[in-house]
């Protein structure tokens, strides 16, 4: 859910943020502390890695784009080339006939691997 919020804010969907902070995130938080032994400081930290990597993805997003956009204009029709703007987050999950793994499959592989690492001595 934290997750989700933070990229709502990275797609600057601020109205839609805050509606799932104070519908959905808050009254979980206030449940959670309420039913005791809740670490603050263990959740500041767990959101605080939540957003670097939501940061973290956005930004490898933008660095592969150029790339995506290389390989698919040749497909289009016409040979016209499809608008510079940030894809929204559901355009990342879309992927061409029988290329496999989409673009948020593999930042989320990526983001598994960092974690497994961090985890390991």
């Amino acid at each position: 859910m934290y997750r989700r919020i933070c990229l709502l804010r990275a797609q600057s969907r601020l109205i839609e943020a805050d509606h799932v902070d104070a519908a959905e995130w808050s009254p979980l938080l206030v449940s959670l502390r309420e039913a005791g032994g809740f670490d603050e400081d263990r959740f500041r930290a767990l959101c605080v890695a939540e957003q670097e990597r939501v940061n973290n993805a956005v930004l490898m997003a933008e660095l592969i784009k150029p790339l995506i956009l290389a390989t698919l204009t040749p497909m289009l029709p016409n040979d016209s080339a499809p608008p510079l703007s940030p894809l929204p987050a559901n355009d990342l999950r879309r992927t061409p006939p029988g290329s496999g793994l989409s673009i948020a499959d593999l930042l989320d592989g990526m983001l598994a691997q960092e974690h497994a690492s961090h985890r390991d001595p």
